[in-house]
């Protein structure tokens, strides 16, 4: 299972779930991570989520997930490319 924390503003989440949609399509299990927006503090650009406009198909993870599978480490899509092109 993967969880994709979702942080941003509408174009940082729409490149997130195209991630998330990605690895669906190689058979991964994907939820979505949305908890950073309960709580924004005052040096924060005040964001929303913004992706519940869309259709979207991935659901969200809940807390116990989040804690279980998160554990507070995040990978960036960064990280995950150079994960991938060092494999082959």
């Amino acid at each position: 299972m993967v969880i994709i924390k979702i942080a941003g503003g509408l174009g940082n989440q729409m490149f997130q779930y195209a991630l998330a949609r990605a690895l669906e399509s190689k058979g991964k299990k994907v939820l979505l991570d949305c908890s950073g927006y309960k709580v924004q503090t005052q040096m924060d650009t005040m964001r929303n989520y913004e992706l519940d406009r869309f259709s979207i198909k991935i659901e969200k993870a809940s807390q116990k997930e989040i804690a279980r599978y998160y554990n507070h480490r995040p990978v960036s899509y960064t990280h995950l490319r150079a994960h991938e092109t060092s494999a082959h």
